[in-house]
């Protein structure tokens, strides 16, 4: 048997194998799977961008109605509180004009029932004034056990007096406990007015070496007004004015009230 090319093949190139090897297609292997994975992450990838963006548009669209919804409430809440405050804020005025006027009557009321109780107190004041008006008081005769008053007010007191047996006395007494060791004042009254007078006019003279002196029988707001006056009254004599307590006031050798 004769070997040899066969007919027709002289001249022509020779033809090499074109089939892969097992070499070549487990060189190949790797990329081909990296080109698959590739893929399939491509389209993953693109699978899943759009349905997080829409996730994302539709938690913001549901969080934008939340809110919106939300402030809708608060609005609506605080409008309804605001009217209900102003309601409030309404009758509190209405009660509080209410009240002020009330408050300006009971003030008006106070400024005459004021002005009553002062007159009335000043009536009071005269009619009791007018009541001491032959009244007068000795002051600092010491007391004794089982005294009598009317002896000791004409032995002691009247006898220095000129015509001092002509005064006639209604009645005399001691009056309340007396002050620590100052005794209690004996209180007198002449039957004449005329006979207070002038004993309150010149007691300083007929009784000026002895240890007692005269005040008149003042009421309580009378003796208030003539303390509070009294420190002025001390100045004004040492410079050689002389003023004299007579009702209720401090008065001039004329009988006006002096200007303090």
């Amino acid at each position: 048997m004769v070997r040899g090319r066969p007919k027709g093949s002289k001249n022509k190139p020779k033809v090499t194998s074109t089939r892969p090897t097992v070499s070549d297609m487990a060189s190949k292997r790797p990329t081909m799977l990296s080109q698959r994975s590739r893929q399939r992450g491509s389209s993953s990838e693109s699978e899943t961008t759009p349905s997080w963006k829409e996730a994302f548009e539709t938690f913001k669209l549901s969080l934008r109605n939340d809110f919106e919804k939300s402030i809708g409430m608060l609005e609506s809440n605080l409008e309804k509180a605001i009217e209900s405050l102003s309601e409030r804020v309404e009758e509190i005025e209405k009660r509080d004009e209410d009240y002020t006027n009330r408050f300006l009557g009971i003030s008006k009321a106070l400024e005459k029932a004021n002005v009553t109780i002062n007159e009335n107190a000043e009536c009071i004041n005269n009619l009791e004034r007018h009541s001491r008006r032959n009244n007068f008081r000795v002051v600092g005769i010491k007391r004794t056990e089982n005294e009598n008053c009317s002896t000791i007010l004409q032995e002691k007191v009247l006898s220095k007096f000129p015509n001092g047996h002509e005064i006639r006395i209604e009645r005399c007494h001691r009056d309340g406990r007396g002050v620590g060791d100052k005794p209690p004042h004996i209180l007198a009254r002449c039957l004449s007015f005329q006979d207070k007078i002038m004993i309150m006019k010149s007691w300083r003279t007929h009784l000026k070496d002895e240890q007692f002196f005269i005040v008149d029988d003042l009421t309580r707001l009378d003796l208030k007004e003539k303390k509070a006056r009294s420190a002025k009254v001390k100045e004004l004599y040492s410079t050689g004015t002389k003023l004299r307590f007579v009702a209720g006031k401090w008065r001039d050798a004329r009988g006006k009230p002096y200007p303090f």
